[in-house]
């Protein structure tokens, strides 16, 4: 290992986790080697606490010296594999100097227009950023023109409701053209290059931004096509917002993502004057805290005045934020709101949702992930906005998991105006069951997710005979149902059209997967879940992984079970 050792000069970036940095430094001494405090090109080795390649984060100075000096980077664990006297594993290092073979431009075309013809996909794009690496300068231009005139500008974000990850609607990234990581990495170190003009997304999630990167920001001229940024995970200094809000970064953002930031009121003011205000459309804020005097400003700001999503989760502000936004009246284009334990008083959040400027809503949740259920004037208040009549999904769940009352919920259930519901996720108690059994007007269901904290509840029987709910899709119910009530309700034809069914907190028993292998009828499940009780027989759950018309995500179910009682008799 003398190789590592003899005349050779370490340098070490970050603070150690399993041995102090002079601990290393004494160690290598000891073996021979030396250790300073910079890199240069008489540097050997760099030892960087974390490193990973395949981790799309910003470079230290230390990182991108060694990279432009092809010194090997080794991360901490590597580090005292060495000093054990052991061959580190391997990893391969960032290196600038490793020859890309050119291609000729005729040759990159000729592919291009292949990948461009037709739907962009993700893995067609990122072969389109290795090509564009590998053309020789010279040629570069013509290259880029090609692209530029080709390749589809689609729609970046998009509001995606699934019923495999149905506690939340999320704003997802449509558009492929996301910023590849070897290029973040050019980006952040202010490498500006005709190439980034073909960039529409550009996920800066946990990138450290400070004022020394927003600079590199700022002279990336070429980046002000971009469509969607993601700032999640990232305290950028309020210093440095108002220049980042000036930079080509933020000049047509259709979709902006804000996370664990400070915002001042000075910093809220400076977003009256962001170019993106005439652009933005989607903006979603995750634990945001809002200064003294910031909650007022940051909602007053015209730059809101074109959304269409808000999406803004565990909010911090010394003001009431439900009043700030119902007083925002210029934001009168929302079409979808979540809104999950955001600080406010009950009273405001009512008249929030009382607003006149939030009556367009077709999506709206009131998630709450603290011991609370969504507050009785809240729900009063939607069953008394006769405006909001295209309210198409309404989420009012809790994730708490003690039992809790939620009066005003016959009164929202009885609210006719909800006609127009296609989804409904709702926490509820007993009243609540039993007022939704009902609604007769909520015809337009299609998928119902139920959680209950109270067990063994004779309201799911009335569940069995609401004919309104003949039209659902998707059930999926958390709770402790009565003893064969799953049984009774496939067995029956109520809810005919049933495509996915899950429970949670629920077992099958016996009953239930004897109705369960004679419901033939239930030929539309494509998708169901939920677990075995003890009871049930191996014959009868050999006799349910036979049944054809059972979808094949239970058999697995059912056949693991199988394989663990077999298990547990050896």
């Amino acid at each position: 290992m003398t190789e590592y050792f003899k005349a050779k000069q370490w340098a070490i970036t970050g603070a150690l986790e399993k041995i102090s940095r002079r601990d290393a430094t004494a160690q290598l001494q000891a073996r021979g080697a030396s250790v300073t405090s910079s890199v240069t090109t008489k540097t050997h080795f760099l030892v960087s606490v974390s490193f990973d390649p395949a981790n799309a984060r910003w470079l230290s100075n230390k990182e991108t010296k060694a990279r432009q000096y092809n010194i090997p980077i080794f991360n901490e664990a590597q580090l005292i594999a060495i000093l054990a006297g052991e061959e580190p594993a391997a990893i391969e290092a960032l290196s600038p100097v490793v020859e890309i073979e050119e291609i000729p431009s005729r040759d990159a075309l000729e592919q291009f227009r292949d990948l461009v013809y037709g739907e962009l996909t993700q893995t067609g794009w990122e072969t389109i950023c290795d090509l564009i690496d590998q053309i020789a300068p010279e040629d570069l231009p013509i290259v880029l023109d090609y692209l530029q005139g080709n390749l589809s500008d689609a729609s970046t974000v998009e509001w995606v409701f699934s019923p495999h990850n149905y506690f939340w609607s999320v704003l997802q990234t449509l558009n492929p053209r996301t910023l590849p990581p070897r290029w973040l990495f050019e980006v952040l170190r202010g490498e500006d290059h005709p190439k980034l003009a073909l960039v529409r997304v550009a996920n800066l999630a946990g990138q450290k931004i400070n004022a020394t990167l927003i600079n590199g920001l700022i002279r990336c001229t070429h980046l002000s096509h971009i469509k969607a940024v993601n700032l999640n995970d990232n305290p950028i200094p309020m210093k440095a917002w108002g220049d980042l809000l000036q930079s080509p970064l933020m000049r047509q953002p259709e979709s902006l993502h804000l996370g664990k930031l400070k915002i001042s009121a000075d910093g809220a003011a400076l977003m009256a004057h962001a170019p993106l205000q005439s652009t933005l459309t989607h903006l979603m804020l995750s634990k945001v805290e809002l200064l003294r005097g910031a909650a007022s400003a940051f909602f007053a700001s015209p730059a809101w005045a074109n959304l269409t999503f808000l999406q803004a989760h565990t909010i911090k502000s010394t003001e009431d934020v439900h009043a700030a936004l119902a007083a925002a009246t210029h934001i009168k284009k929302l079409t979808h709101l979540t809104w999950t334990d955001v600080n406010g008083q009950d009273a405001s959040l009512a008249a929030l949702l009382s607003a006149r400027h939030l009556s367009g809503l077709r999506f709206l949740s009131l998630r709450r992930q603290q011991n609370s259920a969504v507050p009785e004037v809240a729900l009063r208040a939607i069953a008394q906005a006769t405006d909001m009549n295209s309210l198409e999904h309404l989420d009012i769940m809790t994730t708490y998991w003690s039992p809790i009352d939620h009066p005003g919920l016959p009164e929202l259930l009885a609210a006719p105006h909800l006609a127009s519901l296609k989804i409904l996720f709702m926490s509820t108690d007993p009243q609540g069951l039993e007022a939704l059994a009902d609604a007769t007007h909520l015809r337009a269901l299609q998928h119902l997710e139920l959680n209950n904290q109270f067990p063994g509840v004779d309201a799911w029987e009335r569940l069995l005979t609401a004919s309104h709910l003949d039209d659902l899709l998707e059930l999926h119910i958390t709770a402790a149902l009565p003893p064969g009530f799953v049984g009774r309700l496939l067995s029956s034809d109520r809810m005919p059209r049933l495509a996915s069914f899950a429970l949670s907190r629920t077992h099958l028993d016996s009953d239930d997967i004897d109705a369960l292998i004679k419901a033939t009828h239930r030929t539309p499940l494509q998708n169901l879940h939920a677990y075995i009780h003890n009871d049930v027989s191996t014959r009868q759950l050999s006799a349910a992984v036979k049944a054809d018309h059972l979808p094949e995500d239970f058999k697995r179910i059912l056949n693991w079970e199988l394989h663990q009682r077999k298990s547990n008799k050896k």
